[in-house]
């Protein structure tokens, strides 16, 4: 049973994500420009603007909690709770007016993710979970898709900021999926990737070298919706670690086979 402090948690969530949603459309296709944290990766006003807004909403609201965000990095607290935070997941499509991006908040508690929350500003679609709750998205309870097989499954990747570096294992990756699956996607944002998972719209998805706040809302959705996440090999889902895989639970093994039996981890 969802406890009090988690739900009042999750309901705030849900609030200040709609709100920082405001923030980055205000942004969206009015961007004078943006910097380079690396070769790929970007960071823009409205990363900042977002991730301001966010954190200093959590800070004002729950003062003893910790955070952990993308923009502004950790935020030491004395509670049991710490926020996940991305103020802007799809930054690459967000500064090409790509609508696929998202905001993404989660709760982590002693044991794990407690809640998590989803926001899609261009369709204005609110994804969220408790765990031991169930998920909810726009219509809704979510619900994975029941695809038995992979030959007709959706599927989809994302290419991680060393790309460059790993080319050669993405592309194969790629030509695995498009091979074995009815149809492949890669929408440029993880958090879309996991909420559409977790909704029934993909039924698999894989990705390598992710960090906690890509990927710790979007988990819970998934397992929360029905669905299964995992390593590479099969074991446990870590949020800090670099190795994920969701599916509807289904495909999933058969998945792990055709992307990974033959093929080191690494």
């Amino acid at each position: 049973m969802e406890s009090r402090p988690v739900i009042d948690r999750l309901n705030f969530a849900k609030v200040i994500a709609f709100d920082a949603g405001k923030i980055l459309m205000q942004h969206f296709g009015h961007l004078a420009g943006y910097d380079h944290k690396g070769k790929v990766n970007l960071v823009s006003a409205a990363d900042r603007a977002a991730d301001e807004y966010l954190t200093g909403r959590i800070r004002g609201r729950f003062p003893e909690d910790a955070m952990l965000a993308e923009e502004s990095g950790e935020y030491l607290g004395s509670s049991a709770y710490t926020w996940i935070i991305d103020p802007l997941d799809g930054t690459t499509n967000f500064v090409h007016g790509h609508p696929m991006f998202g905001i993404s908040l989660a709760v982590a508690g002693t044991d794990g993710v407690d809640a998590g929350v989803i926001y899609l500003p261009v369709t204005r679609e609110l994804f969220y979970a408790v765990r031991g709750g169930g998920a909810r998205g726009p219509a809704g309870p979510l619900q994975v898709s029941a695809q038995p097989d992979l030959s007709g499954a959706l599927s989809c990747t994302g290419f991680p900021y060393d790309r460059r570096e790993i080319i050669d294992t993405l592309l194969e990756d790629v030509r695995r999926l498009v091979n074995d699956c009815q149809g492949f996607r890669r929408m440029g944002s993880a958090c879309v990737d996991l909420a559409y998972v977790a909704a029934g719209r993909y039924d698999c998805f894989v990705e390598r070298n992710l960090k906690p706040w890509d990927v710790a809302a979007g988990a819970l959705l998934v397992t929360e919706a029905g669905g299964r996440m995992s390593d590479f090999s099969g074991g446990p889902f870590d949020p800090f670690g670099n190795e994920l895989v969701a599916t509807n639970g289904h495909v999933h093994d058969e998945f792990l086979k055709i992307l990974f039996a033959d093929r080191p981890r690494a």
